[in-house]
């Protein structure tokens, strides 16, 4: 290894656990959202985004994250296993667009929902950090500022000061 590559081997090594780290978060916010209800195929609640063509139904959408949850992303060949279940599994026997997707697209759609599901992950922790940081940056409200101007109030200006002054002068022409 010469003094160049250090560099760029460092710069791979670090991409790598990024990687590796955001994979982890991902598997543990699918457990988190399979765990969260107790019939998943008939609970799970999958928050969409406004999208023009959702090609996918919500059911084949979950029966996609129950899959991928119990064979865990981890795994080499996790979507072509999902697929061998999409055709034996006696719900989707007539429904041909679902049986004839390629492990590929069955991977895109899964990163699809997996993404989908840490944006919602994202938006419920900022909203959590908002009702914490409520109390320090919240506006106030008219009672408070009522309150707090009858305590401390100042003296009003008195008219008599610079802008009677400001009326005397003449204007230029």
């Amino acid at each position: 290894m010469t003094s160049t590559e250090a560099p760029r081997i460092e710069t791979r090594i670090t991409e790598g656990e990024a990687k590796r780290t955001k994979r982890d978060n991902l598997e543990t916010l699918l457990e988190r959202k399979i765990s969260s209800v107790r019939f998943p195929m008939q609970e799970l609640e999958l928050n969409y985004p406004t999208t023009k063509g959702k090609v996918y139904s919500e059911e084949e959408d979950r029966y996609l994250l129950c899959r991928l949850y119990h064979y865990g992303m981890q795994a080499d060949d996790v979507y072509e296993r999902i697929k061998k279940d999409i055709t034996e599994f006696p719900v989707f026997r007539f429904d041909w667009f679902f049986k004839r997707r390629s492990p590929q697209e069955l991977q895109r759609r899964c990163n699809t929902l997996l993404s989908m599901i840490e944006k919602e992950a994202e938006a419920r922790q900022a909203e959590e950090a908002k009702a914490r940081g409520a109390s320090k940056g919240k506006k106030r409200g008219i009672d408070e500022v009522q309150k707090v101007d009858k305590k401390e109030s100042r003296p009003s200006t008195p008219s008599t000061g610079s802008a009677a002054k400001r009326t005397t002068k003449k204007k230029k022409t």
